[in-house]
C-alpha cells in the first residue's frame, strides 16, 4: 500500500495492523475505530482525516502530517511520532501516554489537548509551556 492514494476515502474499522502506508495521501479519509496497530505511516498525509478511536500502538508516524486531523480517543501507545505535525488535532480522549518522540511543542501545536491522557512529566511540560489553565487527565502508570 506504499504511496497509496485514499484522499477521502470511507475506511470505518479497516484493519490496516502491520501495513506499509509510508508516504500515502489519506487527506479526509475515515478511519474511525481503525486498527492501525505496527502499520508504517511515515510521511503519509492524514490531513483532515477522522481517526476517532483508532488504535495506533505500536505504529511508526516519522513526519507524518496529522494537521487538523481528528483524533478522539485514538491509542497512540508505544507509536513513533518523532517530527510528525499536529498542528489543530483533537486529542480529547486520546491515550498518549507511551508515545515516542512526543514533543511539548507538537502537543501545544494540537487544537486540544487538555483531555489527553499524558504521561506525567509531558504533562507537567505542556501545562508550563501552553499556558494551560486546567491540566489533561493523567491516568495510572502502565504496567
Amino acid at each position: 500500500m506504499y504511496a497509496i492514494d485514499l484522499r477521502d476515502a470511507q475506511l470505518l474499522r479497516t484493519d490496516l495492523s502491520r501495513a506499509d502506508v509510508r508516504d500515502a495521501k489519506l487527506e479526509r479519509a475515515i478511519l474511525s475505530l481503525a486498527d492501525l496497530h505496527d502499520a508504517d505511516f511515515s510521511a503519509a498525509k492524514l490531513i483532515g482525516a477522522n481517526l476517532t478511536g483508532a488504535q495506533f500502538k505500536g505504529g511508526i508516524f516519522l513526519d507524518t502530517n496529522f494537521k487538523n486531523a481528528d483524533l478522539r480517543g485514538a491509542v497512540l501507545t508505544g507509536a513513533v511520532v518523532r517530527e510528525a505535525n499536529f498542528e489543530g488535532v483533537n486529542f480529547e480522549g486520546a491515550d498518549l501516554r507511551g508515545a515516542i518522540g512526543l514533543s511539548v511543542e507538537q502537543l501545544c501545536s494540537a487544537a486540544r489537548w487538555r483531555g489527553a491522557l499524558l504521561d506525567a512529566d509531558l504533562q507537567a511540560a505542556a501545562q508550563a509551556r501552553c499556558g494551560a489553565s486546567q491540566g489533561p487527565m493523567v491516568g495510572p502508570p502502565r504496567p
